[in-house]
């Protein structure tokens, strides 16, 4: 916003973890019934696994199975990163050892997901607050606004409160 209407200011940018995505097709039928795992294991690269065959309320059929991974890191070797997420899938028992891959794409998202610190959060009050002095006719939604804004649920419920 500031950008468009060439207002300079000193406020660094934030830096940002890479999401990496990585879908898979595999031969063999998923472990679990769960429809998404959240990892918080700090061993593993893996932090949310979206398990497509369990989300519907379908029989499950044959293969492929389909299931995306997402990693959030500061690494940048995609090869030994989806070899590293397979691996985990199959210590997590979340796939058989036995599971071969029968497509994949990887996919990283840039700039991914800022790294929250002190510095961050501060930097964000004051660009909103600047943004907010030049355009008083302007509401600003969206990620990275205030000190909850990362999560589409908080996005729509500042979104909510600021137009009522």
């Amino acid at each position: 916003f500031l950008k468009t209407l060439k207002i300079d200011h000193d406020v660094p940018q934030p830096k940002f973890r890479q999401v990496h995505l990585f879908d898979y097709s595999i031969d063999t039928e998923l472990q679990t019934d769960l429809h998404c795992i959240v990892n918080f294991d700090p061993g593993m690269v893996n932090s949310r696994i979206t398990l497509f065959p369990n989300i519907t309320t379908e029989k499950r059929v044959g293969a492929p199975h389909h299931l995306t991974v997402e990693v959030i890191t500061e690494r940048d070797d995609k090869a030994r990163l989806s070899a590293q997420v397979f691996s985990e899938l199959k210590a997590m028992g979340v796939v058989l050892d036995k599971t071969n891959i029968l497509w994949q794409e990887q996919t990283c998202i840039t700039p991914g997901w800022p790294i929250i610190t002190k510095d961050f959060s501060e930097n964000s009050q004051k660009i909103l607050y600047l943004a907010e002095t030049v355009a008083s006719n302007v509401r600003f939604a969206g990620r990275g606004k205030g000190e909850n804004s990362h999560f589409m649920f908080e996005v729509l419920e500042d979104l909510y409160k600021n137009l009522h």
